[in-house]
């Protein structure tokens, strides 16, 4: 990565691989983290993948899961901020949404638009649409 002092935007799959043990990117994405920290690299999620991620583990791990995922991220701030998606987040993502193909969601096209808003270029993702969009994925 060439610029340090920019933060990483982590998807909700990175968040998900890390905190679920059997999930097929666990370990991929459990090196890439240790090694973000010790580079002392930034992070920042968004409150939609915040949703996401949570919805998620609900879904697939239930509720104490869910519960668990969210308190975890929530008292972790300072290592994982999470920004709001504002208005003209949700303007560009419309029109990204109504541009790309049909298989890139909603929340993925509103995280493209705070990545515009806040010139970030990397992502922490295992989301081929990221790299669609214009954004390189970490790990490679």
């Amino acid at each position: 990565m060439e610029d340090k002092s920019k933060p990483i935007f982590v998807d909700s799959g990175a968040l998900i691989a890390l905190y679920v043990k059997n999930d097929q990117y666990h370990k991929e994405a459990l090196a890439f983290w240790k090694n973000a920290k010790e580079e002392k690299l930034k992070f920042l999620t968004s409150n939609f993948i915040f949703d996401e991620a949570t919805t998620w583990m609900l879904y697939k791990g239930g509720k104490e899961m869910s519960v668990d995922f969210g308190e975890y991220i929530l008292s972790n701030s300072d290592i994982l901020p999470i920004k709001l998606i504002l208005p003209e987040d949700e303007k560009t993502a419309w029109e990204l949404f109504k541009k790309l193909p049909v298989e890139v969601s909603y929340t993925d096209c509103t995280s493209f638009g705070l990545m515009k808003r806040l010139d970030l270029v990397h992502a922490f993702t295992f989301d081929k649409h990221f790299i669609q969009a214009g954004f390189q994925a970490q790990p490679p």
